[in-house]
């Protein structure tokens, strides 16, 4: 590999890390939120250079991603209008090393 192809590969993980990041921080204000509500702050977002639409699979992809790294879990009220909510919201307020980041991640973004 490359200098060059690993500065931008290290430059895409960045991005991805910071649409996590946003993810988790959207839902997270918002408590509970629907996809088109989330897909229209996308919209709106710095991180959204080309203001296009998040895509439904994208954002599942990105959920589970989420859960695997950072072990919160964002899961579906299917019950009251497919709302969107970390259901161990207690899990952001652990101080082990990954929420730690998480949380220095989401002050630096406000």
């Amino acid at each position: 590999m490359t200098m060059k192809s690993k500065k931008s590969s290290k430059i895409a993980t960045a991005r991805l890390f910071k649409r996590y990041v946003w993810l988790v921080d959207v839902i997270n204000r918002y408590e509970r939120i629907n996809f088109e509500d989330i897909n229209k702050k996308w919209r709106n977002c710095p991180l959204n250079e080309s203001e296009e639409d998040i895509p439904l699979r994208t954002f599942h992809d990105h959920r589970i991603a989420i859960e695997e790294m950072f072990d919160i879990c964002i899961d579906c009220d299917k019950r009251n209008g497919f709302k969107y909510y970390i259901d161990n919201a207690d899990e952001l307020n652990k101080s082990d090393t990954r929420n730690w980041m998480l949380h220095s991640l989401l002050s630096v973004a406000n």
